[in-house]
């Protein structure tokens, strides 16, 4: 338990931190950290929090239920990855597909890791439907 608290407390505390040493500006009274910021940086425990239960849920339960479990916990794994992508913009105006692939390029991968996010989710929801209807 203390490992999880302990965790907990450095993924809150190190995105402030690297915010701070890369802005080159104290967090605290009379900067220029907004609430956009600073909620942008709090989502960040609640990804890898997600990220975490979802493939331990889909490890513990039965057979039947791992492939729809295992689907449901890859979606949103690959929409943790294009939260902190957002964070990225947001915080520090990078976004690295466009980066990488350029303007036209990087907003089509942009796009075809949101249809990969939901179609994941959607088929792991199906594929539970599915089993439950079979019962």
């Amino acid at each position: 338990m203390k490992k999880i608290i302990l965790a907990s407390a450095v993924s809150l505390l190190l995105p402030a931190l690297v915010f701070a040493q890369n802005n080159g500006m104290e967090i605290g009274v009379g900067s220029s950290f907004t609430i956009k910021e600073f909620a942008a940086m709090l989502e960040l425990p609640f990804i890898i929090f997600s990220v975490f239960l979802g493939f331990g849920v889909a490890f513990i339960v039965s057979q039947e239920m791992r492939s729809g479990f295992l689907l449901l916990a890859s979606g949103i794994l690959v929409m943790a990855v294009g939260h902190l992508l957002l964070m990225g913009q947001s915080l520090f105006n990078f976004f690295l597909p466009v980066y990488l692939f350029g303007p036209v390029a990087g907003s089509l991968v942009w796009l075809g890791a949101l249809a990969l996010t939901w179609g994941l989710i959607g088929l792991g929801l199906w594929r539970l439907r599915k089993l439950e209807l079979s019962k």
